[in-house]
């Protein structure tokens, strides 16, 4: 029956669409695409904006004001968070001195963030990038760079400027995206 299911696209997308629309309910997240997978996250802001066949694994804590493309990939356990407590008050405990204004952090277009990876909050992710497993994200990462360690550093590039234009131009044509989910 599940491999039926899984061979049948239009049946596996309705399935898949069904439990990501009880997932919104849930997390009272009204900006998250119907297309969308989501695993069993550990926390979703409300304001989280995920865009369509973007994946969430289990165990993910995604603070306020993220913004995320399409095709975007999260491994287990990734963190998105961090950079608002008010630590500057003297005579004040830091657990007293409340939280200053969250910037957004923006995540791009087919990006792939690796399992248990930190991204601190206002972090700019550009379309294609790749978050190698276990990093601590702190600087904005350029598009379709490969990063990776703590703090994240610049690895190589994932494609030429031929292959990015190439890329990009494919995958902005949804009929052109051959999807095989991965599992």
């Amino acid at each position: 029956m599940i491999r039926f299911i899984k061979k049948n696209k239009k049946i596996y997308e309705l399935i898949r669409g069904g439990y990501t629309f009880l997932l919104k309910i849930r997390y009272r997240a009204k900006n998250i695409d119907i297309r969308a997978r989501i695993l069993q996250p550990l926390h979703l802001s409300q304001d989280f904006v995920l865009g369509r066949y973007s994946f969430i694994n289990k165990g993910c804590f995604i603070g306020p004001r993220v913004h995320c493309g399409n095709y975007v990939m999260f491994g287990p356990y990734v963190i998105i968070a961090g950079g608002d407590h008010d630590f500057t008050t003297v005579g004040q405990p830091m657990y007293f001195s409340g939280r200053q204004d969250i910037p957004t952090t923006k995540i791009g277009h087919d990006v792939w963030i690796g399992a248990h990876s930190c991204i601190k909050a206002g972090v700019n992710i550009g379309d294609g990038a790749i978050i190698g497993m276990g990093s601590v994200v702190v600087r904005d990462v350029p598009p379709f760079a490969i990063v990776a360690g703590n703090p994240a550093k610049f690895i190589r590039m994932r494609f030429n400027e031929h292959q990015i234009s190439q890329h990009m131009n494919n995958i902005s044509n949804d009929d052109k995206v051959v999807r095989n989910y991965c599992e």
